[in-house]
């Protein structure tokens, strides 16, 4: 079964709806719940491999991230519920030794999420190893904190996996007492309250990973000793695109994971008094940031709010009056044999920066061929599993995340903010008999299970382009930064 291990993080969720006194809540005090609860962390242990890692996505896989997420979810619940179950606790010692044992070095909040877990799992059994195993990795983990503030998810900042970053630290800081969590998580939310949006909404197509929601526990935590933290959240939970709305910003299924135990987290955590404070977050305020390391900028100016992904190609949304009034994902081509290739990916060779006022970026658009998935595959990569174990991980990832292909043709894109007027101006050259280029949507072509859902952007065409074959083309654009209105100054083929 998919994901067998992970969606045993409803036990936690069990466990907290069991243990929080919610308004008229049937589930506070529940016999049958607490039952339930139970019965996730024993079926958890009951799947657990010899070496103490869980499966995910396919059988044999022995990941990193089930076993990370799961160990805080089963700890956490039995340390809630009281449960001494022999089985449990040897199972969630396994898992420490595993976790211990190996490392995450690409999406780092399945190695955050590795700390508290290791820490919970040491408040279960009173083993000191373990809780040394969770300091040594805190200590690792946060050297590799970049100087923008963020942890790196793929090769970038995204703001979703992010708010899972911070959300993991400060569980540990919570369980552990360890004070040197918060200067580490003020950085990761001043840098993440440039993207929070006047709406309310949060991330997109800029961010590595694309997603579109933040988690409000962590913020819940820090609201009564960080006014911005304090702030973001009012925004988020207010807003007419905050929670409520990027709580269908990922697929259902993501709430039988850390979706939904966090946010009873963020209930039992919530500040009394009045969170939204008198702190103006960036997104109402006058200032242009660059964060250098991230690609990422940030421009207000006569109130409206531009957030640009120049590690991507230059994306964008535009924000004015509390709305989203205008928005870019760069563009798409199609080879003779209908492969795609897309401007809005991360490539190390992509050259961007900028002085103050204008900002630039130009690269190789990234070929992303399609994955046809046909039953010989599926049984195929059943046997490799079954050979590989968790050496099969790199590889998948490889092909269907870290690709790195050159497409036929390059870009560049300059923008600017002067006189109420966003400018922008792109250069695409089509190489190898391109047979077209075309404006991209709202989704990326790159594989992240959390960031793929329907949303009604979708319907939204984008303008068509008539550019084909080989050759030079140029597109320079005003949009006004009041009602979005866009003027095509420059058209050229």
């Amino acid at each position: 079964m998919l994901f067998r291990s992970v969606l045993q993080q409803s036990a936690l969720t069990l466990a907290l709806l069991y243990d929080t006194p919610l308004e008229h809540s049937p589930y506070y005090q529940s016999d049958r719940v607490r039952d339930w609860a139970l019965a996730g962390v024993r079926f958890w242990a009951g799947i657990q491999h010899a070496d103490g890692a869980f499966d995910e996505y396919y059988p044999w896989e022995h990941g990193y991230i089930p076993t990370s997420f799961s160990l805080f979810a089963a700890a956490e619940a039995c340390r809630l519920l009281g449960c001494e179950d022999d089985r449990v606790v040897q199972a969630c010692r396994r898992a420490a030794r595993y976790l211990a044992r190996n490392e995450e070095r690409e999406a780092l909040n399945q190695e955050a999420a590795s700390i508290p877990g290791l820490y919970a799992a040491h408040l279960l059994t009173g083993e000191a190893w373990i809780g040394d195993a969770a300091t040594a990795k805190f200590e690792r983990f946060v050297q590799r904190q970049s100087p923008d503030g963020f942890f790196a998810e793929y090769g970038g900042a995204d703001l979703g996996y992010l708010s899972t970053t911070l959300d993991f630290l400060l569980e540990y800081a919570r369980l552990s007492g360890d004070d040197r969590v918060w200067p580490i998580a003020d950085k990761i939310v001043d840098f993440c309250s440039y993207f929070v949006h006047q709406d309310g909404s949060v991330g997109g197509q800029y961010g590595s990973r694309n997603t579109e929601y933040f988690l409000l526990s962590p913020l819940c935590l820090l609201a009564d000793r960080s006014p911005i933290a304090r702030a973001m959240l009012g925004r988020l939970r207010t807003g007419k695109h905050g929670a409520l709305a990027f709580y269908g910003a990922f697929d259902d299924r993501y709430l039988s994971h850390n979706m939904l135990h966090s946010l009873l987290r963020a209930v039992r955590y919530a500040p009394g008094g009045d969170e939204v404070g008198e702190d103006l977050l960036p997104c109402d305020s006058e200032h242009e940031r660059y964060f250098e390391d991230a690609g990422l900028l940030s421009i207000n100016q006569r109130g409206a709010h531009l957030v640009c992904g120049l590690s991507k190609g230059g994306v964008m949304r535009l924000f004015s009056a509390g709305r989203e009034i205008f928005s870019d994902y760069g563009y798409r081509l199609e080879d003779a044999h209908g492969t795609p290739s897309a401007s809005s990916w991360l490539r190390a060779d992509a050259l961007r920066g900028g002085a103050q006022g204008t900002y630039r970026v130009e690269g190789a658009f990234a070929e992303v061929p399609r994955q046809r998935v046909t039953p010989l595959k599926h049984m195929g990569l059943r046997l490799l599993a079954r050979a590989w174990g968790k050496r099969l991980i790199p590889l998948l990832k490889k092909r269907l995340i870290f690709v790195d292909r050159i497409g036929p043709g390059r870009y560049a894109r300059q923008i600017r903010m002067d006189r109420g007027m966003l400018h922008i101006e792109d250069e695409l050259t089509l190489e190898r008999g391109a047979r077209r280029a075309y404006s991209a949507d709202k989704f990326s072509l790159r594989h992240v299970a959390s960031s793929k859902y329907y949303a009604a952007d979708e319907l939204v065409e984008r303008p068509p382009l008539q550019w084909q074959g080989t050759g030079a083309h140029r597109l320079v654009r005003q949009v006004d930064l009041c009602e979005g209105r866009v003027q095509v100054i420059e058209e050229s083929v």
